[in-house]
């Protein structure tokens, strides 16, 4: 009489062989999801940057004057220098005269590097907003009349995803 099933040869050949296979299947799922964590990561990097350079092309395009430190009581401070070591805070300062003359108003907006958010003021300390967020580092340079931005984002949880993005940007002539 003939028995029906696996001899035992037969499944110590076959467990093996199921065993690699599913170690490959569970390796390609572990590899997909990582890479998607990784993409999204940088994704909001990158997201968190173009914010952050949008508001930062808008007002040094306005700026006339750019400076490391600055007290908006008294109008004065430490100028960034040319070619001078980058700095994480800045402070643009500039004359609206949309109005005519006479009409003039100064504006002033500070960006200011702190933890991992990158904080603008416009005018007064009541009007700060987080233009960025993740961001673990920042630096400001002035060559000329471009100021060099450099800005590091590394997602919190995803060390390992780190992306770092340098913008040139032009301030608007010194004078009216």
């Amino acid at each position: 009489m003939k028995q029906k099933g696996y001899t035992l040869i037969e499944l110590l050949v076959a467990l093996p062989i199921g065993v690699v296979a599913l170690g490959a299947i569970v390796s390609g799922i572990f590899q997909v999801v990582h890479g998607t964590i990784d993409i999204r990561s940088e994704t909001v990097a990158q997201a968190d940057m173009e914010n952050a350079v949008h508001w930062l092309t808008r007002d040094v395009m306005m700026g006339q004057s750019i400076w490391r430190t600055w007290d908006p009581i008294t109008g004065q401070g430490t100028e960034l220098l040319q070619d001078s070591p980058a700095t994480d805070n800045v402070t643009l300062t500039w004359t609206d005269c949309t109005g005519g003359l006479g009409n003039e108003h100064s504006h002033y907006v500070v960006y200011a590097h702190s933890g991992t958010e990158l904080r603008r003021e416009y005018d007064s300390a009541d009007n700060t907003t987080i233009v960025g967020r993740n961001l673990s580092d920042v630096k400001f340079s002035l060559s000329g009349d471009l100021v060099t931005v450099t800005l590091t984002s590394t997602h919190e949880k995803l060390a390992r995803s780190t992306v770092t993005r340098k913008y040139v940007i032009e301030m608007r002539a010194r004078g009216y």
